[in-house]
């Protein structure tokens, strides 16, 4: 008999002990999760911070691909220049 309760003795002790690797190894497979989904959140924000820079590239790309659009609009606003036909009017300052 003495046998069978060192065996049990034996057998609990291993139970208590792989219970508690189990319990050691489900903790950090917790902080790895937390972790993961930190890095996630941190990539999503990259990800539409950098698809808003797509989208502001893209309305360049369409503003200036019409070039002949682009240029007139230019010489008008930066240069001061009119087409054929257009007058332009100051008012006086005073």
């Amino acid at each position: 008999m003495k046998n069978g309760a060192n065996k049990a003795k034996y057998i609990s002790i291993g139970v208590v002990i792989l219970a508690f690797v189990l319990l050691i190894v489900l903790i950090i497979q917790f902080a790895q999760l937390a972790q993961l989904k930190a890095r996630e959140a941190q990539l999503t924000d990259t990800l539409s911070s950098l698809e808003e820079v797509i989208a502001d590239y893209n309305k360049q790309k369409d503003y200036y691909s019409d070039r002949e659009a682009y240029l007139d609009e230019y010489a008008h606003e930066v240069l001061n220049m009119s087409q054929k036909g257009e007058i332009w009017y100051t008012a006086d300052k005073n």
